[in-house]
């Protein structure tokens, strides 16, 4: 019987869980597996249809009739539900799709194929899995004893766009477990709008490769399909990993310090003030079972290794798939080279082509007439997919023989076998200079200047810094057209529209743009088309619309490139405006250390001019650097923040450099930082700057330093004026703040938890404030939950508040042990980072009520005499409960030792440098 043609019904099925029921009873599974192939032929043959493919777990067949596939798919169900086996018992998932196809040499090739396989994969045995295409056919009603249950609409392990999809249910059809799709994991893997061709020995082959080693690298020569096949891979391996697949891509990053930043974005990681990105990241994924995909790792190529390193050491749990041109040189590391597709007449060079191909003519088949030419083009194309994909663009205006002519010489060099780089990177550019050859003049112009571009771009940036000479700004978007059609640029709908560059022609298209001449003007175009982004990004900013916070996400690659060449070119108001307005921008994403360093590079580059933009980037670099603890480039720019803060300046500039110098002072003076922030306040509210709250609302931290109510109606009352000017300030907080100094803990526990938190930080504080007053009031099961929910909203086990909070609950209630070692592994009670004054305090509170408790008092009295003596440099005071949990241990301590000698201790304790503390460095007692 031949095999039908046009509009074909295509049922695909596949034995669960074969490898193991191979591995263990060969010999049943054996006389199993002759009866299902029994059972098959004889319900395809019943049905109408030809079985045209066998792979030894399943089958493939084809039916001219929807009505006549579903038959089948269900009497096989039927006949695997009821037979008797002699050998280990059978359940297959069946898929069932129409579309059109063309049968060559007996088998079928095409995206409607390749989506049957993806239906069936969708399945469990024991279902029967149909298409939204083959069931319209159908009609409202499916053959006898049949159901259509609709399942929704489910992205499949092709990557492309969610479709819909139903069960048929019936004659043994019956398993409801949920489906096998891309919503069974989470992960962030990108939708693919273009099928995947052939690769199915490569994809079984590095699944089981991951699935045996913890960091497997793809490597191969550019344009071979390393990323497709990864993100392959990726999709397959999504039931393996509790935790998610996550998909990093590396290449458009210009230095290694962003990797870890990259790698926290593409996970959605917490921020955490107090942790760099490495260690935040490595905290995160420390208990949980993930696959990261880092691809396009070449360009760091030394920098990745260390950080997959690092990695997989903190990380028992997390494998790595790479792509890089070259292996990573990783311990362990599981090295497999992508090869290019097949290129003998039946094979998946052929069928890429076809598929792209008819992207480009509908109607284009392979025939006898242009099969041999086609497969010759792919063999001169060495069968790399991304060069075959270039090639089909062509055909809008050249035949298959017209473009192979077209090649002449020019790919000699595709035949060498030398991995060495220089040989790859020929290879590349042989194969782009026969893309970029073929556009026109214009085509060319665009494609040069869209180089300068860093992870994607929208029609508006590419006008505005592509169109000048042999451009015009109506041309553009036609010849953007153009440029996607021709597969060098593609095209992104969701969640924001983005085109993008390939970053092997975005790395090609930049030579051409130095050779021409016009890197420079470009980039300067590039640099003021962000500057212009920018400003309308702070004004948003200051407006509190953080609908801009993740259009600017995706350019933040862009803002990072203009950034650097503006320094390179020496640039310096360029950058310094840049750095300055992309501030509240990494501020809101917790990117204190990267906003730093722009910050402090372009500083380095300009005088104290008359630029407003100076004092404004030294009073937020002051500000960063404090929040990182940095102690050295605080050292470099607090002089600077002084000078120009006691200088003739604008007032509202004044004010933001006085905030700067009071959250430094915090670290060291509360009275004198309040002072400050106070100064602040009047100097930018007289001003009309919208951020004056925010000094208003930063004197809540001195309140509580100093445990002080005596600020307590000033600040409310500014509070309540800011909130009747709508302008933003967290005034439940501050209630808190003076609720709990104040010591009235009914209601705080009252407020909290009738009120709805704006914000994560907001809900982190109100949580802390919560659990304080729970502990005070002997509710500890509440305050433990308070500062789990405190800790899971800024970040597992992050350091800080919650570590010391939690150290002296468990004293409260006598565990001392279990205080001592996790207050121990903290970062606040460990040795780094240093902590400031009011940290200084905490730390020697938690481990004076150990030493008492232990009845190391000596050491509990000279921890005590450290605490008294930062209160007394600092205006630093415990909170009322806390200080009387406090001197409740250091009267213990008294007692034993007797007043004089506990005052002798308590005296040396306020003249000892915190770096020789006893048991704050040393192991408790």
């Amino acid at each position: 019987m031949s095999l039908p043609s046009g509009v074909v019904t295509f049922v695909f099925s596949d034995i669960e869980g074969s490898t193991h029921l191979w591995e263990t009873d060969a010999d049943g599974m054996s006389r199993s597996l002759a009866r299902h192939d029994l059972i098959v032929q004889e319900a395809v043959k019943r049905a109408g249809g030809v079985l045209f493919k066998h792979t030894g777990d399943g089958f493939g067949a084809a039916f001219e009739s929807v009505t006549g596939g579903l038959n089948a798919a269900a009497d096989v169900a039927a006949a695997f539900h009821t037979e008797k086996w002699d050998g280990p018992a059978l359940t297959c998932r069946i898929g069932v799709h129409t579309g059109e196809a063309e049968p060559r040499d007996g088998d079928y090739f095409g995206p409607t194929v390749t989506r049957t396989a993806r239906i069936m994969d969708a399945g469990n045995g024991g279902q029967i899995i149909v298409s939204e295409a083959a069931r319209r056919l159908v009609g409202p009603r499916p053959p006898a004893g049949l159901t259509f249950v609709d399942a929704g609409e489910h992205r499949l392990k092709d990557l492309g766009e969610p479709i819909r999809i139903s069960r048929l249910v019936g004659r043994g059809a019956e398993d409801q477990r949920e489906l096998r799709t891309l919503e069974r994991a989470p992960h962030n893997l990108p939708v693919q709008l273009s099928s995947f061709i052939g690769r199915e020995a490569h994809i079984k082959e590095v699944v089981d490769l991951v699935r045996h080693s913890r960091l497997v690298t793809l490597t191969g020569i550019g344009g071979v399909g390393k990323t497709r096949l990864s993100l392959q891979v990726a999709a397959e391996l999504l039931g393996d990993f509790h935790d998610g697949v996550w998909f990093v891509e590396l290449a458009p990053l210009a230095e290694a310090g962003l990797i870890a930043d990259t790698a926290t974005n593409a996970l959605a990681v917490p921020p955490d003030s107090t942790l760099p990105a490495d260690k935040r990241l490595a905290k995160f994924l420390g208990a949980r079972q993930a696959l990261l995909v880092l691809d396009n790792c070449e360009h760091l190529i030394d920098d990745v290794a260390s950080f997959v390193d690092v990695l997989l050491r903190a990380c028992p749990d997390v494998r790595v798939l790479a792509t890089s041109r070259e292996g990573l040189g990783v311990s362990g590391e599981a090295l497999w080279r992508v090869p290019s597709l097949r290129v003998d007449e039946d094979a998946a060079a052929v069928e890429l082509f076809a598929e792209r191909a008819r992207l480009v003519q509908p109607g284009f088949t392979i025939s006898e007439d242009n099969l041999a030419a086609v497969a010759e083009l792919c063999v001169r194309l060495d069968g790399i997919p991304l060069a075959i994909e270039l090639a089909t663009a062509r055909l809008k205006m050249l035949t298959v023989d017209q473009i192979a002519q077209h090649l002449g010489d020019r790919f000699r060099l595709l035949t060498g076998g030398s991995r060495t780089a220089v040989e790859r990177q020929r290879t590349l550019r042989a194969m782009m200079d026969w893309s970029y050859d073929l556009l026109s003049d214009e085509e060319q112009a665009l494609l040069r200047r869209l180089a300068v571009f860093y992870d994607g771009f929208t029609y508006e940036a590419a006008e505005e810094v592509c169109s000048g000479e042999l451009l015009p700004r109506f041309a553009v978007l036609d010849l953007l057209g153009r440029l996607v059609e021709a597969s060098v640029v593609t095209f992104e709908g969701d969640p924001r529209p983005r085109y993008r560059l390939l970053e092997t022609v975005r790395q090609y298209a930049l030579d051409k743009l130095v050779e021409a001449t016009e890197a420079d003007e470009a980039r300067l175009r590039h640099a003021e088309f962000f500057r212009m982004a920018s400003r309308a990004l702070s004004a948003a900013l200051d407006r509190d619309d953080y609908s801009v916070m993740d259009p600017t996400t995706d350019d933040l690659g862009n803002y990072r490139a203009a950034m650097t060449w503006t320094l390179e070119s020496d640039q310096g108001p360029l950058a310094l405006e840049l750095a300055c307005n992309l501030r509240m921008y990494f501020w809101n994403r917790v990117m204190y250390r990267e906003s730093l360093r722009w910050l402090l590079a372009s500083l380095d580059m300009v005088e104290d001019s008359d630029s407003l933009f100076v004092p404004v980037a030294a009073a937020y670099a002051l500000t960063d650097s404090t929040n990182v603890s940095d102690v050295e480039a605080t050292q470099v720019i607090l002089p600077r923040v002084t000078r120009l803060y006691e200088s003739d300046l604008d007032v509202s500039v004044r004010g933001l450099l006085a905030n700067a110098l009071a959250a430094h002072t915090m670290n060291s003076d509360a009275r004198e930082a309040d002072d400050l922030f106070r100064s602040a306040h009047e100097l930018m509210r007289s001003a009309g700057n919208p951020r004056w709250a925010s000094a208003v609302q930063n004197r809540f931290l001195t309140a509580w330093f100093m445990n002080s109510l005596e600020s307590e109606a000033e600040i409310t009352r500014l509070t309540e004026e800011a909130v009747a000017a709508g302008v933003s300030i967290h005034g439940p907080v501050i209630r808190v703040t003076f609720l709990t100094l104040a010591e009235d803990y009914d209601a705080v526990l009252d407020i909290t938890d009738r009120h709805s938190p704006v914000d994560d930080w907001e809900e982190a504080m109100m949580l802390v404030f919560r659990a304080q007053a729970e502990r005070a009031t002997g509710r500890f099961d509440g305050a433990r939950e308070s500062l789990r929910r405190a800790a899971a909203v800024v970040g597992a086990n992050s350091p800080g508040p919650n570590d010391w909070q939690l150290a002296m609950l468990l004293l409260q209630v006598g565990e001392v042990d279990e205080a001592a070692s996790g207050f121990r592994q903290s970062a606040l009670g460990g040795t780094q980072p240093t902590p400031d004054a009011y940290g200084r305090m905490n730390v020697a509170t938690v481990w004076a009520i150990v030493a008492s408790r232990r009845q190391s008092h000596a050491t509990a009295a000279i921890l005590g005499g450290f605490i008294d003596g930062v209160g007394s440099r600092s205006s630093m005071r415990l909170q009322g409960f806390d200080r009387r949990q406090l001197d409740e241990a250091l009267e213990e301590s008294r007692a034993a030792l007797g007043s004089d000698e506990y005052e002798r201790y308590h005296d040396l304790g306020q003249d000892t440098p915190w770096e020789e503390l006893p048991l704050v460095h040393g192991d408790p007692p």
